[in-house]
Parts: C-alpha cells; structure tokens; sequence
C-alpha cells in the first residue's frame, strides 16, 4: 500500500476495475487495511521515542516502499534513523529487540534468536500472511508494545513463539528445524536433482552478456542526460535490486573457491549481470 511506484501502482498490478464489483471492492479494502497499519506503526515510532529517550530506533522499510512518508514524518521524531542498505541480518544482529507489523522479517529475527514484538493494532485473516503475524507477542495497542519493550530492555524473557507458532515454522522452514543442517539438506537437493536430470541444452550463450550489460549502461547514461524521461519504475527497481557490491562478491566466491578447490573467474557486465566460468588451469 505504500509502493515506490506510487499509489495507483497497488490497483494497476490487481487490473482493478469500477464495473468488477467484488474485486474490487476486496482490493479498495485491502489497500485501505494497509494503510491504516501503516498511519498506526508510525504512531507508534512516535511513542517509542517518546517512552525510550535512551534508545535509538532503527526503521527498515520494505525494499519495494516508497521512503517519502518516513522521510517527511519522522524527520520530526528524535533518534529515529532510516536505513534502507546494507544487511538486515547485520541490523537484527545488533538490536535489543525486532518490532514489526505482520513482515516476514519477524521470521528472521526469530530464526536469529532476537526478542521479537509484533505489533498487531488490526487483525484480519482476509488480508493477514499467517506466518509472519505469529512471530513474536502478540501486542495489539501501543501500551502492549512498550511494556513488551520494558520487558525486553529489563532483561525479562518475552515468549517470541507459541507451540503452534513453532509447529508451523518448522513445517515450512527447514533451517527452523532443531539439530538440522539447512545448508546439507540443501547441496543433498541440489545432489540428487543433478542425479535425476538429463544434460541440459545450451540455450545461450555467454557472449550476449557483454551486449546485454552495454545496453542496460546505455539505457542509465540517456535517462542522466534527460533525454529518456525517467519514470518512476526504475527508480524503484534500482531501489529494490541496487546492484552487485563487487567486493563483497569477489569476497565471497574467494571463499568458495578455498573450500572446494575449483577456482573461478568473474566478468562484470553491468552493475546488475555477472558470469562466473571456472579459471583457466
């Protein structure tokens, strides 16, 4: 409800139409639900700066959100910082406790063993993704969530899963599951498709990614100079796909290449197309 695209965006991707009575009035509701989750999280960043003076507030919009309602409002609100690059993980990591609002980042905190809140100020199932609204206590009002916070900040435990909460994590996550490897289970996938599938034809080649990475730092150099209007998707993309960090992936495939002994070769095409080919012996 709060897309980068702005927001028509929501009803042109569900080809919302007046005449189509029941669609649209679920669509027309679904996106007013939001909306209001929305104006009540910010009420409450707005109470937690309040309540807590000692403590900095993190936010991490959605990477498909639009930043300018945060922007604006909470430029007005102390100790409270927008941060939309770099790992999450790395954030959850380093945090007191996860605060969200049915956001399948609750999934990850909780995978993370962080003190999760879920902050629930409405509750429809029409509308709600069931996983993510069991992560974390249950808080339906403001007051909820910051004697939550108190418990948390006090060292108390707070209970982030229910039994059934906890059932259901571990049916559908396999890194969820007690004394399990989720990266063996994983490669041993990988092992047995590669066991039961025939050689698969070369449908491409390598030499069209150079032409493909030169097209997209063309497209980029004409819409700098203005004359390819700039339209609001791109920006959006760019937010949710920024591009390669060419060192953190250098980093990595290093790692790999230790690991398995098969070093490997890396082309950079555009900022966002890569082809890795095993080095010449």
């Amino acid at each position: 409800s709060n897309a980068a695209t702005g927001a028509n965006y929501f009803f042109k991707l569900h080809d919302v139409r007046p005449e189509q009575q029941a669609e649209r009035t679920y669509y027309f509701n679904n996106y007013c639900y939001s909306q209001t989750r929305l104006i009540a999280f910010l009420r409450l960043i707005n109470r937690l700066s309040n309540e807590f003076p000692e403590h900095q507030i993190i936010l991490r919009p959605h990477p498909s959100e639009s930043g300018a309602i945060y922007e604006t409002m909470l430029a007005h609100v102390p100790r409270v910082r927008l941060v939309r690059d770099g790992s999450l993980m790395a954030w959850l990591l380093a945090a007191e406790t996860l605060i969200h609002c049915g956001c399948t980042t609750g999934i990850e905190a909780v995978l993370a063993g962080r003190p999760v809140i879920n902050f629930r100020p409405l509750s429809d199932p029409t509308y709600d993704c069931s996983l993510p609204e069991q992560m974390g206590v249950a808080c339906p009002t403001e007051d909820g969530v910051i004697a939550a916070a108190r418990d948390v900040f006090a060292g108390r435990e707070v209970r982030s899963l229910t039994p059934a909460a906890t059932a259901e994590l571990e049916s559908l996550m396999e890194n969820a599951r007690p004394g399990v490897d989720a990266f063996e289970s994983l490669a041993a996938l990988v092992a047995r498709v590669e066991e039961q599938t025939p050689p698969a034809e070369v449908l491409a080649s390598l030499a069209r990614f150079p032409l493909l990475g030169r097209r997209e730092q063309l497209r980029q150099a004409l819409r700098r100079t203005g004359l390819v209007p700039a339209s609001q998707r791109p920006a959006h993309l760019q937010n949710k796909f920024p591009g390669l960090a060419r060192r953190e992936v250098d980093a990595k495939l290093a790692i790999i290449a230790g690991l398995t002994g098969r070093p490997v070769r890396v082309t950079y095409h555009s900022s966002k197309l890569m082809s890795v080919t095993a080095a010449p012996a």
